[in-house]
């Protein structure tokens, strides 16, 4: 869950609580425990908390512990990523028409190419 601030991980938070002990100590104030751990988290992920405004966190019950996700590394895939190459060969005038198309049009080879076989279908 995005957490900006520590009312957003309250939610978080409260959703994990113990409900057990929650209901054998009802005056016990909960929330002191979630800003312990918020604090917490925030110190753990300044430099992230800063940059981006808001930590992604979530619980883990297994070792009953809160954590960050960390962001997946490298560039989001496209939808329509274009992974297959062709290699052609022109003659000088072919060449140079496709060029002369390439400015005309304000295009790269590639795109020029495309639009050629997508406008015959």
């Amino acid at each position: 869950m995005k957490c900006k601030n520590i009312d957003d991980f309250l939610v978080l938070y409260r959703k994990h609580y113990d409900k057990k002990y929650y209901k054998n100590h009802p005056n016990e104030d909960w929330t002191s425990g979630a800003t312990i751990i918020w604090d917490s988290l925030v110190k753990q992920n300044r430099v992230f908390f800063e940059k981006h405004g808001y930590i992604d966190i979530e619980f883990n019950p297994d070792k009953n512990e809160y954590f960050r996700i960390k962001l997946p590394k490298g560039r989001p895939p496209k939808d329509n990523n274009m992974d297959n190459r062709i290699c052609i060969r022109l003659d000088d005038h072919t060449m140079e028409q496709l060029n002369i198309l390439c400015r005309t049009k304000n295009k790269t080879q590639s795109e020029v190419i495309r639009d050629l076989i997508l406008q015959d279908r």
